[in-house]
C-alpha cells in the first residue's frame, strides 16, 4: 500500500512459551479475495507484487499454525487516507479471512489480532512490542480503546520478522538496534520473501532500498526528523494518534516504566538513550 520506506513485516514474539506473530499490512488497502473482487492500492514501483504480499500473509499463518501458543498480529494504520479509511491491518485480516485462512483451520482466527496505528516499518515493530501484554492477556485489538489489565507484564523473548529479503538490513541492523531489541539468533529470526526478479531488477530494487530506506533510517533512527517525520504525517500520524496509542499502553505497569510522558518521540528517545547504559529500562531487552 505504501512506498518503499514503509516496509512491512511479520513478527513472532515469545515470552515464557507464549509467542506473537505480527504481520504488517502496508500495501493492501481493501481486499476481498485473491483473484476475485480484489482492490490493491500500490505505488507504481510495486505493481505486480501483490502475489508477494499474499505470500507474506500466508507465511504468517504458517508460523501461527505451527505454534499453538502463538498469536498473529496484522500491523498498520489507514495510511492512504485520500483513498480509504480502512487500516492496513484490517485489510490483511480481510484477505486471509476471505480466503479461508489459506487452508488452515478457521480456529486460528481466535489468535489473530490487529494493530491499527503504525505508519512505517519502525512503528510496525515498536507498537506490537508495546501492545504485546494486552494481546496476550486480554485478547484486545489495539483498534479498540479498551486498556490492558494492570497486572499484565509479559514481553516477548523471541521475534520472527517476515518481509522482503532485500529489507533485511533495515530491520535487523537499524530498527531492532534502535529499539534495543537483541538480534542474537536465539532472539531473532528473519524470513525474507522477494518477488521473482532478474539480476538487473534486483540491483535496481537494492539501490532503491538503500537510498529511500536504509540511508534515511541511518540518519534518523526513530523516524521523527524532517523526511521520515513528514512521511508519517502524510500517512495520517498526528499527535492525536500518539495520545490514543499511549493512553492504551501506559496502563500496563512495565510499559509505563519506560517514560510516562505523552509524546512518543521524546519518551522513546530518552528511554532508548538510557537503555544504552541500563538495558533493563526497556522490558523487551
Amino acid at each position: 500500500m505504501r512506498s518503499g520506506s514503509g516496509a512491512r513485516l511479520l513478527e513472532k514474539m515469545t515470552q515464557n512459551g507464549q509467542s506473537m506473530q505480527i504481520s504488517s499490512t502496508l500495501w493492501v488497502s481493501e481486499i476481498e479475495a485473491v483473484g476475485g473482487g480484489t482492490q490493491w492500492l500500490l505505488e507504481p514501483f510495486q505493481v505486480g507484487e501483490a502475489p508477494t504480499f499474499i505470500e507474506h500473509a500466508k507465511a504468517g499463518l504458517d508460523e501461527l499454525a505451527s505454534n499453538e501458543r502463538a498469536i498473529l498480529v496484522f500491523s498498520g494504520g489507514p495510511t492512504k487516507p485520500k483513498e480509504t479509511d480502512r487500516s492496513e491491518a484490517e485489510s490483511y485480516f480481510s484477505l486471509v479471512h476471505a480466503n479461508a485462512f489459506f487452508g488452515h483451520p478457521a480456529t486460528v482466527a481466535s489468535r489473530i489480532f490487529t494493530e491499527c496505528y503504525a505508519t512505517d516499518s519502525f512503528q510496525n515493530i515498536l507498537f506490537p512490542l508495546l501492545f504485546f501484554p494486552a494481546f496476550v492477556s486480554s485478547g484486545m485489538e489495539s483498534c479498540s480503546p479498551k486498556p490492558p489489565p494492570q497486572q499484565c507484564q509479559a514481553f516477548p523473548s523471541h521475534l520472527t520478522i517476515i518481509s522482503h529479503a532485500f529489507k533485511r538490513h533495515r530491520f535487523t541492523a537499524l530498527h531492532l538496534p534502535a529499539l534495543r531489541y537483541p538480534t542474537a539468533p536465539e532472539r531473532l529470526r528473519y524470513i525474507g520473501i522477494d518477488p521473482p526478479m532478474d539480476e538487473t531488477k534486483r540491483a535496481e530494487v537494492e539501490v532503491g532500498e538503500l537510498s529511500r530506506g536504509v540511508r534515511a533510517w541511518e540518519q534518523d533512527p526513530y523516524g521523527v526528523g524532517k523526511i521520515l517525520g513528514e512521511k508519517r504525517r502524510v500517512r495520517g500520524w498526528t499527535m492525536e494518534q500518539e495520545v490514543k496509542v499511549w493512553t492504551q499502553v501506559r496502563s500496563n505497569t512495565e510499559v509505563s516504566k519506560i517514560k510516562n510522558v505523552m509524546s512518543f518521540p521524546e519518551w522513546l528517545r530518552a528511554s532508548l538513550e538510557e537503555g544504552v547504559s541500563d538495558p533493563s529500562i526497556l522490558p523487551w531487552s
